[in-house]
C-alpha cells in the first residue's frame, strides 16, 4: 500500500528468499526510487528525430528543398496574376472553377464545401465529373467522408485541416485514402517537423482559420439570402460578426450555411528559418481583396514582418498567441 502519491499500486509480490537483512528504511527507499524511475520513463517526452545535414562544398550555396505552395481562395475574384505566378496550385470553391478564366502559372483546382447534404450529392458528382473531363486533376476536401466523391472521378485528393490530423498515426491512416494531408494548425513546429518528415504532409503558413460551420445560417437570419447572393456576386461575399471585445470575425454564407473565420490570420513570412521542411505549405485567402493578396505574396517573397495583428506557429502545441 506504500505507493505514495504515484499512480501505481501493488498487485502481486514474489520473493526469491535467501538469508538477507534489510532495514525498513532501505526497503522503502528502494521502492520509492523504483516508482520514481518508472514514472520518469512513462512521462518522458518522445525522442525527436534529428537528421544529419551534409556540409556544403567550398564555394557552393546550401539550399533547403522547396516545398510546394498551395493557396485556398474563398473568393475566386481575388485570384490575380501575382498569385498564379507564385503558387503551384490554387484551390477555389467547386462551382466557382467553371467561371474562372484560364491563365498561365498555378494549376487551378476545386475544393468541396465541408458539409454536403444528401440532396446535394448528385450535383457535386456531376460538377466533379465535368471538371475531370476538362482535364482537372487535383481536388481538396475538408471532410474525410468526401474523399470518395473526388476519387470516383479520378482526382488526386488533398484532405485539408477539417480532418484534424494531429499525429503521425492519423496522417498515415488518412493517407491510405487521400493523396495528401494538411496537418492541424494547432500543432507546433516540433510536431510538424516530426510528422512531415515521416509522411510528407503539409501545414498552413498564412490565413484566417475556419472556426466553425453554422448549419443555421446567421446571414440568412439577419441580412437575408438576397443580400448574401448580391454580395457574393458583386463583392467578396463576406459579412462581419463582432464580439464583445470589438474583434471582427469574417462570415461567409454558402448553401444556406455560414462559415465563421478567425479575426486574425496566421502569418509566418518573416519566420522562414523557423519553418520545418514539409511536402507543401498552404496559404488561405478569405476576405482579402486581390490587391491585398498580392501584397501578402510580396511580403512572403521578401520575408517582411507583418504590419497587422496576426498569430504565429509556436515551437510547441497550443501556444499560439496574438501579436499586436
Amino acid at each position: 500500500k506504500k505507493a505514495g502519491g504515484t499512480p501505481f499500486s501493488c498487485e502481486d509480490v514474489s520473493i526469491d528468499y535467501e538469508p538477507l537483512f534489510l532495514p525498513v528504511s532501505q526497503i522503502n527507499d528502494t521502492r520509492r526510487r523504483a516508482y520514481e524511475g518508472l514514472y520518469g520513463v512513462m512521462t518522458a517526452p518522445p525522442e525527436r528525430a534529428v537528421r544529419e545535414v551534409a556540409e556544403c562544398a567550398p564555394d557552393s550555396v546550401c539550399r533547403r528543398s522547396e516545398p510546394a505552395r498551395y493557396a485556398f481562395f474563398a473568393n475566386a475574384a481575388a485570384v490575380g496574376d501575382v498569385a498564379r505566378e507564385y503558387f503551384d496550385r490554387i484551390y477555389i470553391p467547386l462551382y466557382d472553377v467553371f467561371g474562372l478564366g484560364s491563365g498561365v502559372g498555378a494549376e487551378i483546382c476545386p475544393y468541396l464545401h465541408p458539409v454536403i447534404h444528401p440532396s446535394e450529392e448528385d450535383d457535386v458528382r456531376a460538377a466533379l465529373s465535368a471538371l475531370a473531363k476538362r482535364g482537372f486533376k487535383h481536388a481538396a476536401v475538408s471532410n474525410p467522408g468526401h474523399i470518395g466523391y473526388a476519387k470516383a472521378e479520378g482526382f488526386s485528393v488533398l484532405c485539408d485541416i477539417g480532418a484534424n490530423v494531429f499525429n503521425e498515426k492519423t496522417a498515415r491512416l488518412l493517407l491510405g485514402y487521400a493523396d495528401e494531408a494538411t496537418l492541424s494548425p494547432e500543432l507546433g513546429t516540433g510536431a510538424l517537423s516530426d510528422i512531415c518528415e515521416k509522411t510528407g504532409a503539409g501545414y498552413t503558413v498564412y490565413g484566417r482559420l475556419p472556426l466553425m460551420i453554422l448549419q443555421s445560417c446567421i446571414i440568412r437570419q439577419t441580412a437575408g439570402c438576397a443580400k448574401c447572393a448580391e454580395r457574393r456576386e458583386n463583392g467578396d461575399g463576406f459579412f462581419t460578426l463582432r464580439d464583445r471585445t470589438g474583434a471582427r470575425f469574417p462570415v461567409r454564407g454558402s448553401e444556406h450555411r455560414s462559415v465563421l473565420y478567425n479575426s486574425v490570420p496566421i502569418y509566418m513570412g518573416d519566420k522562414e528559418a523557423a519553418l520545418p521542411e514539409c511536402g507543401f505549405r498552404v496559404w488561405r485567402f478569405t476576405c482579402e481583396s486581390k490587391n491585398r493578396c498580392d501584397k501578402i505574396v510580396s511580403m512572403y517573397k521578401e520575408g517582411r514582418t507583418p504590419d497587422f495583428p496576426c498569430m504565429r506557429i509556436q515551437k510547441y502545441n497550443l501556444e499560439a498567441r496574438n501579436e499586436k
